[in-house]
């Protein structure tokens, strides 16, 4: 008689299965997802004074795989009585060559090309200032695995 191969067969369902699982868990936390709005006061609605600086992509914390960088970014607004007259977008301390694009003037978005970056941790910067001389601005941080 042999020896039954049950127990060891299970044993070995159980830990596929729980590899398996691992593997879901750790993709789903380095893959890209969809990013809803940042709740910033004002947003949406005419800023108070300085412009602000919201939407940040990507989010604030993000975990990034480095093979999914893209582009950095937010939205800026200003009052309406002014133009969004400059803006910057800074990774890690250096400037980068940066698009603004948006229906008006003193609403825009601001993007640059964040591909290149290695691992670790990185800070994103955008500053602007309007036509009145009020300046805003905002700073995050995410990370690239």
């Amino acid at each position: 008689m042999g020896i039954s191969k049950g127990p060891s067969r299970s044993f070995s369902l159980f830990l596929s299965a729980a590899f398996l699982f691992a593997f879901i868990v750790v993709a789903g936390t380095l893959s890209p997802r969809a990013v809803l709005a940042q709740p910033v006061p004002n947003a949406g609605k005419e800023p108070p004074g300085d412009p602000i600086v919201y939407d940040v992509t990507p989010t604030e914390g993000a975990i990034i795989a480095g093979n999914q960088l893209g582009r950095a970014g937010a939205t800026i607004e200003t009052r309406r009585d002014a133009d969004l007259v400059r803006a910057a977008i800074f990774v890690d301390g250096r400037r980068r060559p940066s698009d603004l694009s948006g229906p008006m003037s003193y609403l825009q978005a601001i993007s640059a090309d964040i591909g290149d970056l290695r691992a670790g941790a990185h800070t994103v910067r955008v500053i602007a200032v309007d036509s009145k001389g009020r300046e805003g601005s905002y700073a995050w941080k995410f990370t690239v695995v």
